[in-house]
């Protein structure tokens, strides 16, 4: 249940601008950032584990084909953890 409660997590701060911005100064490695972001927004119940394992099923289960708006966002070197991509944040896609 753990792993769930961080995969729903992760799809809210995709779908909030909000949660997403108080993720975006931390650090890629930050993990103890990331969980007090989450605990604020009422996700508490999820360890460090739990949001790799959940990050790494939501990423594979993604779909891989770029958006115009991603190549967009490629071309102008954006970083792809402040903007929606296919990759959860603090999970390394590289």
């Amino acid at each position: 249940m753990s792993q769930e409660n961080a995969l729903i997590f992760i799809r809210r701060v995709y779908d909030d601008d909000t949660l997403m911005a108080k993720l975006v100064p931390l650090g890629y490695e930050d993990m103890d950032g990331l969980l007090r972001v989450a605990a604020d927004a009422g996700f508490d119940d999820f360890s460090a584990g739990d949001y790799l394992a959940a990050a790494q099923r939501w990423t594979n289960a993604r779909d891989t084909e770029l958006a115009d708006s991603d190549l967009d966002l490629i071309a102008g070197g954006a970083n792809r953890f402040v903007y929606k991509t296919n990759c959860a944040p603090y999970l390394s896609c590289d």
